[in-house]
């Protein structure tokens, strides 16, 4: 920490051993990737997730004697949170996605989706290696964020690995403030 800004940021998952998670449920028989929430949170604009597939069909996935997560993290880059992880975040969400209907059968719990995706720039370009494919560049190991470059987020995503969400330390702290289950955190470089 310099001058008292913390420069801390991770990665966001989950610990489906530990906790109950949500796994979604799928409408279509036939091409059913056409439907995967993550897919679709990455690849849909702001505001124009395919609204056949609203809401989002999910269930618990898990052993009935373990509890259940304030957070689903597989489905990343769209997650399920409590209704208490929402309060405890909101204003960590609120400019960086957008919440999303879900229809399940245990109540309590929302969706949210990451729509603020940043790019390469954000990357220290000499500590980072990016592989050319032929639908675009992808990132090849673990970032290096440029802190300049990231430090007003507290959630978001990076086209070169869309399925990724970073958070900031300002969200860590508020999950571990809160108390909130189930919620994992794996530190990146920022220099």
């Amino acid at each position: 920490m310099e001058d008292g800004i913390m420069k801390n940021y991770y990665i966001l998952t989950d610990m489906p051993d530990e906790y109950r998670t949500f796994i979604q449920i799928y409408r279509l028989k036939k091409e059913m990737w056409t439907e995967t929430v993550s897919r679709n949170s990455y690849e849909a604009p702001p505001g124009k997730y395919p609204e056949q597939f609203l809401p989002i069909l999910l269930k618990l996935d898990g052993k009935a004697n373990q509890k259940i997560s304030d957070i689903t993290a597989r489905l990343s880059p769209f997650f399920v949170f409590s209704d208490k992880a929402v309060k405890t975040l909101n204003d960590c969400l609120l400019n960086y996605g957008e919440f999303m209907d879900i229809e399940t059968n245990r109540k309590g719990f929302c969706g949210y989706r990451v729509t603020k995706v940043l790019s390469k720039e954000v990357l220290d370009i000499n500590s980072v290696a990016l592989k050319e494919f032929e639908n675009g560049i992808f990132l090849e190991g673990d970032p290096c964020f440029l802190f300049d470059k990231i430090e007003k987020f507290d959630i978001f995503s990076l086209k070169e690995i869309p399925l990724t969400v970073f958070v900031s330390q300002n969200f860590k702290n508020l999950v571990l403030e809160s108390k909130l289950e189930g919620f994992k955190f794996k530190e990146v470089k920022v220099v």
